[in-house]
């Protein structure tokens, strides 16, 4: 057995703290990365750190709001230290803006105006407002708890300190630390920012005012570009905080242009006297709104606001148009290499090169144009908050990244993104964000049932787990929460049809299913009805449409080639011989006997048991015999079998859900005939052994065990297809997208094929 690596890979070390490390980790299950919270090592076998540890995660984790970073999972590491995720935000923060104004940055001052800064403090304010009305105080809201991501995306940070407001505490003694440093076991804050109550360590009178004190010096040094105490030195610091020392900011820089109501506002927040400050968070964010409402006359915010609209509309218009180039441009460099032969010169290659290049800086000019769309239009609420058009894009553009996220798959990505939309969405857009959608299925013949089975995955593979309910056709279901279903469809006489559905938020989705005569099913195929499907890996998918057809449930066993062999043997001895199985390693898998063709007992079949002989897949074959026997089969009854298509195969192994798997989207050595699936020397398995490899269409071993030859044509003659993974593969090339390219006459022990039937355009179902 193989040990199941963590889901979790450790990377890099992005800060410490008195409790605990932050560590950027890549998440293997949702192929994302995660902020990892640890808990120091040195404290994890204190039961009250342990407990205080996770409580902070159940704290943030209950705060749902735009600008607090949502929270995973909790756990414990490998070695014992509890942990917890969060989203991992990528970014600067209030600190480095400030600290690039300080130094004179020219592209620092002319983005971040006073008034910009002021928006940013009013939503940080929100932000504490809301926490608040959850009985939560922050104690640490400074500069560098400030972080400032992309599509101008704040997020209020580092909740470890947050205290529930009636909590009550004895007075404690201050250690030494840095001036900028949070402050943890007998005071809590970080002494540039801290209350004088909070410097004090009076911790029963903190409460939500402390907070507001804390918002009055971001505010301060947004105006003034320095915190509001002065000093070098640790003890300088806390002296001055708890004497309540604090020069107004347009004293600290005269230099500076600075609003004296914005002033007033910070003062007032900084007040030594609780009671003296803002009542509440909202209040001091309703002194700055008022600021920013009588910076100028209505009607001038309006046209800019309205300018700063149009703006961001056409960027997004130039947004559209260069996704739409680098997509065309992404397929012809496809099609070019498609036809163009591995040993051609870089200079003749160098097309292709240069259309991936442009397809992959036109995708980038798409993401900084529909940024610089989000800040714009996030700029004329702050002019007018209410401005519809604003709001309509804003909703508009996460609603796309939504809806791209939901399609990677990335749950938490969406999640983010669905309450962005919910913010700013008047109901214009917000259909999409439904939890259930709309689903019918229908058969053309009559007194056809559908029954509709919900899929989960159990054991990373994908089964059904509920069924919803059996209707007859036209089956409809109005709302059906959205995710993974097989919808079966059964009629007197006819051919059972699975399909497997991808219901998504709120769409719809129809489907039409024509069953066939359980004559026209030969033994040993299944049907795969006709309609879309996804093609290709997870970030380069497409959607390609293929009639019905059947397929071997399958790969050709050995004995039922030693059939055709025994028949050509007949009438064509020197043409049979041609055709005999074999591999340059071991040499033929059959013999002529004289009473037909048997198993060499001293060929590559000899380490397998007896037993297993009957129903081994034959190997080492070239594609010209695996067509020659199609043809012997076909006229032996009576119907025209070939080698799959790419896409006939490809559809066969995945259905129409876009899973990666026959079996679902996450893989297990054990689930396939692969190189790690038992602690025996990996080689060929007889059909069927690996029960989990099989498709939603029943065909059975098309994640391992044998590659398959597929019959598309490529521009060289020398070179053809063959699809899947087999016994000696790794994981990633197990997939349902896996493709090799190989010379027509390659002969492996690990090259098979199945055959295919197109069903009769009189027999085809239409979606």
């Amino acid at each position: 057995m193989i040990d199941r690596k963590p889901r979790y890979e450790v990377e890099v070390l992005v800060g410490s703290g008195a409790q605990g490390h932050v560590y950027r980790a890549f998440d293997r299950d949702l192929s994302r990365f995660v902020a990892m919270k640890v808990l120091r090592s040195e404290l994890a076998s204190d039961p009250e750190r342990v407990a205080q540890f996770f409580a902070e995660a159940r704290r943030t984790g209950a705060l749902e709001h735009a600008c607090i970073p949502a929270v995973y999972e909790v756990g414990h590491m490998a070695s014992g230290e509890p942990f917890f995720t969060m989203r991992f935000i990528e970014g600067r923060t209030l600190f480095d803006v400030l600290d690039a104004l300080r130094h004179g940055d020219r592209e620092a001052a002319e983005t971040w105006s006073v008034t910009k800064l002021a928006q940013l403090v009013l939503r940080i304010a929100h932000t504490a407002e809301y926490a608040h009305s959850h009985g939560l105080i922050h104690r640490d809201l400074k500069p560098s708890n400030v972080a400032l991501a992309a599509h101008d995306e704040v997020l209020v940070l580092d909740w470890g300190l947050s205290k529930r407001v009636e909590t009550r505490a004895k007075p404690r003694r201050m250690r030494s630390v840095h001036l900028d440093a949070t402050v943890a076991g007998e005071v809590k804050g970080t002494p540039l920012y801290m209350a004088p109550e909070q410097a004090c360590g009076e911790v029963d009178r903190l409460e939500r005012r402390t907070d507001v004190f804390a918002l009055g010096a971001l505010l301060y040094e947004c105006l003034c570009l320095q915190p509001p105490y002065e000093g070098t030195t640790v003890p300088e610091v806390v002296r001055n905080a708890r004497n309540h020392r604090i020069t107004p900011p347009s004293v600290r820089n005269p230099d500076r242009e600075i609003p004296k109501a914005l002033e007033e506002t910070a003062m007032k927040a900084l007040s030594r006297s609780p009671e003296d400050r803002h009542a509440t968070a909202a209040a001091f964010a309703d002194d700055i709104q008022r600021w920013l409402d009588g910076s100028r006359d209505r009607g001038a915010r309006q046209r800019e606001a309205a300018s700063l609209t149009h703006v961001a509309i056409e960027l997004v218009k130039k947004a559209q148009e260069f996704r739409a180039e680098a997509g065309a441009a992404s397929a012809e460099a496809s099609a070019y290499l498609a036809k163009a032969e591995p040993w051609w010169p870089t200079d003749r290659k160098a097309k292709a090169w240069d259309l991936e290049d442009l397809a992959v800086q036109r995708r980038g000019m798409a993401e900084q144009a529909e940024a610089r769309a989000v800040e714009l239009a996030s700029s004329a609420l702050a002019h007018e908050p209410g401005q519809p058009t604003a709001r309509e894009l804003l909703a508009r553009i996460y609603m796309r990244m939504y809806l791209d996220a939901v399609e990677r798959e990335d749950v938490g990505q969406a999640a983010w993104l669905r309450r962005m939309v919910r913010i700013y969405d008047d109901g214009t857009v917000g259909a999409s964000l439904r939890d259930d959608g709309r689903l019918s299925v229908a058969a053309e013949q009559d007194d056809a049932h559908v029954t509709l089975h919900r899929m989960e995955e159990r054991g990373r593979r994908l089964v059904p787990v509920s069924t919803v309910s059996t209707q007859p056709s036209p089956a409809l279901w109005e709302a059906i929460p959205h995710g993974l279903y097989t919808a079966r469809i059964t009629a007197a006489g006819c051919i059972p049809a699975s399909v497997p559905i991808r219901v998504r938020p709120g769409s719809g989705k129809g489907l039409v299913v024509r069953l066939l005569p359980k004559a026209d099913l030969p033994d040993g195929f299944v049907y795969v009805p006709a309609g879309a499907f996804s093609v290709g890996p997870k970030r380069a998918r497409q959607e390609v449409t293929l009639p019905a057809f059947l397929i071997q449930r399958s790969p050709v066993l050995l004995r039922d080639y030693a059939l055709w062999l025994d028949d050509l043997w007949s009438r064509e001895p020197d043409e049979a011989q041609i055709h005999v199985p074999w591999t340059p390693t071991h040499g033929p898998l059959l013999h002529q006997s004289g009473s037909g063709f048997v198993f060499c007992p001293a060929g590559p079949l000899a380490e397998h048991p007896v037993e297993e002989h009957e129903d081994l897949p034959v190997v080492g074959i070239a594609r010209s015999s695996a067509v020659q026997y199609a043809r012997w089969w076909s006229l032996r009854h009576g119907l025209t079998a070939r080698l799959p298509t790419e896409m006939q195969w490809e559809k066969a192994a995945r259905g129409t859900d876009g899973r990666e798997y026959p079996w679902g989207s996450r893989f297990d050595p054990t689930f396939c005939s692969m190189f790690h699936s038992t602690k025996e020397r990996a080689r060929l398995r007889p059909v069927g052994a690996f029960a989990a490899d099989e498709s939603p269409y029943g065909a059975i071993d098309m994640a391992g065990n044998v590659h398959e030859w597929c019959r598309d044509e490529t521009p060289d003659e020398r070179e053809g297809v063959a699809r899947g993974g087999a016994w000696n593969c790794r994981a990633a090339d197990c997939r349902v997208t896996s493709r090799w390219m190989l010379d027509p006459q390659t002969r492996t022990g690990t090259l098979g094929f199945r055959m295919c039937i197109e069903i009769r355009r009189d027999k085809e179902e239409t979606p």
